[in-house]
């Protein structure tokens, strides 16, 4: 029986990590958008509006805004809302906005029933925006020149209407670049984010660090509004894209979108505190049948190899190479050290703790606390998509 379930394991996961590494192979870069390209392109470029949310921000406000006004784009914009910040954010940007009037700044100090900050914040931008596209990104990101135009003569080129981009992120020590080698795995197998660009995919794909859409798709879809209580609203927003069958892709662009994305180990527990649980629907059913999986296909194989013996003991060595591969190519795409790629079963470890501590968190306290604001679960439920 045990040799029928290394058999199992084996056909299961090789098969996956194929279909990982060949989907991770078929996304596009940023980079394949030559200058020669943008040199001879003849329409005029539309205007873009840069939408971004900043609640405390001051730490790396500065520099990510200095990266993004200067951009090599020649018509746009750059909506910075200040979303009841507490430290010196307010500041930072009155003597950014000041010295570029490409910069404009909404300080909001209300925030309505029924709405997440940052999302509310979003839309208000939005709301002041003038640009035909609309590109939503985080307060702590930085941008190379030349990204913007590349980013849409790529979009006006394959006639989409929603074009995400995979940034490089970076972390301090081992552990965190560990995890996010595991996290980047799990992420791309539960999003299918290559199969986006599919139209008869129900697969669909949006990050925070970089969200273009068209101006016009963006009030089609009903704004921020449809996902209002969303803690995951840059993917949530990419799904409602989707729905409404309007055409996107995401491309790798790793050495034009950067990100520091948390600086410790406790940070990034607390930042997955506000929406692990909402990637499983707030379903325990579906988070136990996850870890399951989980403990089963991605953790046991490697444990299996020191406690059994003949063919099963061969089976599930074999599957512990196919995962250490995955990861290994994976790693690789984030530019980061193959190595890395050995902790991909602590980092499944430590991801199932981090969900079920985020789903039992919630569960006890009724809701999720994020940026000092407590939303209630009863109400986040209601916004399911």
């Amino acid at each position: 029986m045990l040799f029928i379930g290394s058999l199992l394991t084996f056909i299961i996961v090789t098969g996956t990590a194929i279909y990982l590494v060949m989907g991770l192979r078929s996304i596009g870069s940023l980079e394949d958008v030559s200058e020669e390209e943008l040199k001879r392109k003849e329409d005029p470029w539309m205007k873009v509006s840069i939408v971004i949310a900043a609640r405390n921000e001051e730490k790396g406000l500065g520099d990510a805004l200095a990266t993004l006004l200067a951009l090599d784009y020649p018509d746009y914009e750059v909506i910075v809302v200040n979303d009841r910040s507490t430290d010196g954010t307010e500041t930072i940007l009155k003597g950014m906005a000041e010295k570029d009037d490409r910069l404009k700044v909404i300080n909001n100090a209300i925030l309505p029933a029924g709405w997440i900050g940052k999302n509310y914040a979003l839309y208000l931008g939005a709301l002041k925006s003038s640009g035909q596209y609309l590109l939503f990104t985080d307060a702590d990101v930085a941008m190379k020149p030349s990204t913007l135009r590349r980013a849409l003569y790529y979009v006006e080129r394959n006639q989409l209407d929603h074009l995400a981009l995979l940034p490089k992120i970076t972390l301090p020590g081992v552990f965190l670049n560990v995890f996010m080698i595991g996290f980047s795995v799990f992420f791309s197998l539960f999003t299918r984010l290559w199969a986006a660009r599919n139209p008869k995919s129900r697969a669909h794909i949006g990050i925070g660090a970089f969200n273009l859409v068209k101006s016009a798709v963006y009030w089609t879809i009903g704004t921020h509004r449809m996902i209002a209580l969303r803690p995951d609203d840059d993917l949530k927003l990419g799904k409602l894209i989707k729905k409404n069958r309007f055409r996107q892709e995401v491309l790798s662009a790793p050495d034009f979108v950067s990100v520091n994305w948390y600086g410790s180990v406790k940070e990034m527990i607390q930042g997955f505190r506000k929406n692990a649980f909402s990637g499983t629907e707030y379903s325990l059913v579906w988070l136990f049948f996850g870890t399951l999986a989980h403990i089963i296909l991605v953790v046991w194989p490697f444990i299996a190899v020191f406690c059994t013996s003949g063919g099963t003991q061969v089976f599930y060595g074999l599957t512990a190479g196919a995962l250490l591969f995955s990861a290994a190519y994976t790693a690789r795409l984030l530019g980061l050290k193959l190595f890395y790629g050995v902790g991909l079963p602590v980092a499944s470890l430590f991801f199932i703790y981090v969900v079920w501590w985020a789903a039992l968190l919630t569960l006890f306290k009724g809701g999720i606390v994020w940026r000092d604001t407590f939303y209630p679960l009863k109400k986040l439920k209601e916004n399911i998509i």
